[in-house]
């Protein structure tokens, strides 16, 4: 057999040893983006004194002409604060366990400036597949836990412990394609000036950051604190006026001037005394799904070295909360787990040149497993800063907002569903429901509606219902007066941005028993985009046309353990006594409304279902296939 086509694979590229920095707000033909290859060396950060080494073998490496990325978990933080470098240490280093680093600074022989189209064709480069973005991803904490962390928060604010907290917690997610091209899609979608991606060979990483940690030019440094959230608005005057709210909110300019005074005080530590000003305060800056407010504060140094400015900034206080050591040990009472990247800060050096992001917006993927293809998955931060009056349900709406960003990108495919038309005689045909006219509508716009959450596609259902009363109405009028055609086949695909296109054929009728090939393709079972139904089918198209030219109705794949899928256009079932079996989902199909419907009444169940289990049931005349427009039908393998 065959292997899948990298458009429906979920790839495992080899590792490029690169870093790229993107700047998606410089003009298009300025080389504002840093592409950073040809790694010589790199150092892992597992404890403070490895974290002291990495740093000063950063600064040589500067101060040689040799350009350096680094890469610092939130937990690298706590190393540089004796109170909490105790906890820091264990958090990721359980008892008997390999210690896992929280910080990696590579060090570089080559710095490529590009223009943005210049950096997308690298990020294109390393796959040709076309399909490439993020599933909707899953809190790791729920609402009424996240709430009773919050009312702590709020008690250790009423006793005077801290003035702010931020609060975060971690999601879930999955990618399909290639990393690079999600991390463009994603780039391209929402652009922003502080945006990275890591391909490292055990370290992988996209930075979608709008937020300027610190930059230093010479000896001047310049910080860019976020914070304070609204959603965007579709209607552009109700969104200007929610710009203008944020802008005015007390709460948030509360908020945000905290965290200046915060970094004020950090730029202490490292700048002229006297050289501190705030340049701009409450600035609306605004993305595809939500407006910021930021401020910016600059500073003349007196020291410029990577290290010492790490020592007196990390973590950025817009993201630990005031006082910082303080907030910083209500984090770790509160929080579910580590942070991990998210929140730290990922950053480059050249010259007398420095620029670190503020790591939010951020994934770090999971190490793929195995050599097979695979699908990809990680994980996503999202928080907020906790004051006395935050309500614990806005906060975990702000949290779950700041994900969206995953799936602004179109994916470039369509979703679809093709449902059967039963036209009723002239009689009926106004005053039937729609569900007497196509039998499963109900379990196709529950289908459409679950594939559009976890996509992140527009859905309308009575859009949707619209639609199909529409085709209809198209049939009835161009029915010939002696056309006694009943039967029809209607597929509605739905767009990214929530269009609905529909088109419609007779339904011929098939009799007896269907025959069935085999597809020399193999699916891989941990495909997530096989669990919808997409326009981004080619092999299935491809596996029905090698089909009907063999006078089959369909072809069968197996998986790469040897596992029986499905059809290209059907799900498969065998018959064991008063039951039927069809494989489970995570075989790699997809969940057909037909299987649906027979799962849920008991007539049928799953089961893993091998290429001897089909060649015997078509033997023995017990081999069905079947979906929502033949309903199930009796095969042989040819």
């Amino acid at each position: 057999m065959g292997h899948l086509p990298s458009s429906q694979v979920s790839r495992v590229p080899s590792s490029r040893s690169a870093v790229l920095f993107r700047d998606g707000l410089a003009a298009p033909d300025v080389a504002a983006s840093l592409l950073c290859s040809q790694l010589l060396e790199t150092r892992d950060v597992i404890d403070a004194p490895t974290l002291s080494v990495a740093l000063t073998a950063a600064e040589s490496a500067r101060r040689a002409g040799r350009l350096v990325v680094f890469a610092l978990d939130y937990e690298a933080g706590r190393l540089l604060e004796p109170k909490l470098q105790a906890g820091a240490e264990s958090d990721k280093n359980p008892v008997g366990g390999a210690r896992v680093p929280v910080g990696h600074v590579w060090i570089f022989a080559k710095a490529d400036w590009l223009t943005q189209s210049e950096a997308d064709a690298w990020l294109a480069s390393s796959d040709p597949a076309v399909y490439a973005g993020c599933l909707r991803g899953r809190p790791l904490l729920d609402e009424k836990t996240y709430a009773e962390k919050l009312q702590g928060i709020r008690e250790a604010i009423a006793d005077g412990e801290v003035y702010q907290v931020n609060l975060t917690f971690p999601m879930d997610l999955t990618i399909f394609g290639d990393p690079a091209r999600v991390f463009m899609n994603l780039a391209r979608a929402q652009p922003t000036a502080y945006a990275a991606y890591i391909d490292m060979p055990e370290y992988q990483a996209l930075s979608l950051s709008p937020e300027l940690f610190f930059s230093v030019q010479g000896d001047r440094i310049t910080v860019r604190p976020m914070k304070g959230t609204a959603p965007r608005l579709a209607d552009p005057v109700a969104d200007r006026v929610q710009a203008d709210s944020l802008r005015a909110s007390e709460k948030n300019r509360a908020e945000n001037l905290m965290i200046v005074d915060l970094l004020r005080n950090d730029l202490g530590r490292v700048a002229i005394p006297g050289s501190i000003r705030v340049d701009t305060l409450f600035e609306i800056e605004a993305y595809p799904t939500v407006h910021q407010m930021t401020s910016t504060v600059s500073a003349s140094l007196r020291v410029t070295g990577l290290e010492d400015l790490i020592r007196g900034l990390f973590p950025c206080g817009s993201v630990t909360g005031a006082p910082k050591v303080a907030a910083m040990k209500k984090i770790e009472a509160w929080e579910c787990s580590p942070r991990g990247l998210y929140t730290g800060t990922i950053g480059w050096a050249l010259g007398e040149h420095i620029q670190a992001n503020v790591a939010i917006r951020t994934i770090l993927l999971d190490p793929p497993l195995g050599n097979t293809p695979t699908k990809r998955t990680g994980v996503l931060g999202v928080g907020s800063g906790i004051v006395w009056d935050s309500v614990a349900s806005d906060e975990y709406a702000e949290c779950l907002l700041k994900s969206e960003f995953l799936l602004k990108p179109d994916p470039g495919f369509t979703l679809f569903e093709t449902l059967r038309l039963e036209l009723p005689p002239d009689a009926l045909l106004d005053t039937l429901p729609l569900v007497e006219i196509y039998p499963d509508v109900r379990r196709h716009k529950l289908r459409l509606a679950s594939s559009s959450q976890a996509l992140g596609f527009a859905f309308d259902a009575s859009a949707f219902e619209k639609s199909l009363w529409a085709v209809k109405r198209e049939i009835r009028q161009k029915l010939g007066a002696n056309d006694r055609t009943r039967q029809y086949r209607v597929r509605v695909d739905l767009s990214h941005g929530g269009d609905l296109k529909t088109s419609w054929a007779p339904l011929p009728p098939l009799a007896g028993r269907v025959p069935l090939i085999w597809s020399d393709i193999r699916l891989v079972g941990e495909n997530p985009l096989l669990r919808h139904k997409t326009s981004a089918r080619q092999f299935y198209d491809a596996a029905i046309e090698l089909a009907m030219a063999q006078q089959a109705f369909d072809s069968l794949f197996c998986n790469e353990y040897g596992e029986v899928c499905e059809g290209a256009r059907s799900n498969v079932f065998v018959r064991e006594g008063n039951r039927l079996l069809t494989p489970p989902v995570r075989c790699g199909l997809l969940p057909g409304v037909l299987r649906g419907a027979l799962l849920d009444s008991g007539e049928a169940s799953e089961a893993i279902l091998s290429i001897a289990d089909i060649k015997a049931a078509s033997r023995e005349g017990r081999l069905r296939v079947g979906n929502a427009l033949r309903g199930l039908m009796p095969a042989t393998l040819k």
